[in-house]
């Protein structure tokens, strides 16, 4: 009987940790702030390969910054509307 009882805890262990990490999961990326994304990033590297590169490109295409204009280039006007 105590074997039963040994090998059920080792795989509610198991569960509950993989249940945490799902809804950890989740909160981060449903989440205002996605501080957190540093530590669902190597799981879901794992275990959902294809999100973990959108995540990159997104994040890389975030840090991009507007390329400068040539001196050669008109002056933008910026369309505002007034209010």
């Amino acid at each position: 009987m105590a074997e039963i009882f040994g090998i059920a805890a080792v795989f509610g262990f198991f569960a509950a940790v993989v249940a945490g990490l799902y809804v950890m999961g989740r909160r981060i990326r449903t989440g205002p702030r996605r501080s957190g994304t540093a530590v669902i990033s190597p799981f879901e590297e794992i275990w959902h390969p294809a999100a973990y590169r959108a995540r990159q490109i997104t994040e890389a295409v975030q840090q991009q910054v507007a390329p400068m204009p040539a001196p050669s280039d008109p002056p933008r006007r910026e369309h505002r509307r007034k209010v």
